[in-house]
């Protein structure tokens, strides 16, 4: 259980944020914030489609959204040296990360543990809204 606890601080912390409220100015933080925000998404389609297939669309909906941004400030940030292997693995490991606090959020037993990851999810999916609404 600790290596599981390990691997998603591990996780989590490789899938940090940019602060909300503040869209970074260069291409490749903007790339980073779009993948991430991109993979939080895909997660939510994924885990949306074992219980409501509306909000599945939806939240997929929000992640093409954030692919599209990523795809237009993709030139500017390779032009500064991003690779589409590093965007992918931000988006990757966001993913995996949400998806592994959605999971614990609807069936871990322990419910401060679920209210826990169910408050950290919505924190990161408030950022990815923040940031783009507010930036």
């Amino acid at each position: 259980m600790i290596r599981a606890t390990s691997y998603l601080a591990l996780c989590l912390t490789l899938a940090a944020p940019v602060p909300a409220h503040a869209l970074p100015h260069s291409a490749a933080d903007r790339a980073r914030f779009f993948a991430i925000c991109a993979g939080r998404y895909s997660a939510l389609a994924d885990h949306e489609a074992l219980f409501d297939g509306a909000a599945s669309e939806q939240a997929a909906s929000r992640r093409d959204q954030f692919v599209g941004l990523l795809d237009a400030v993709m030139p500017d940030a390779r032009d500064g040296g991003l690779t589409g292997v590093m965007v992918l693995s931000w988006r990757i490991a966001a993913k995996h990360a949400q998806a592994m606090l959605l999971q614990s959020a609807t069936f871990q037993l322990d419910l401060v543990r679920a209210t826990q990851s169910r408050r950290r999810a919505d924190h990161y999916f408030d950022e990815c809204r923040d940031g783009v609404l507010d930036g």
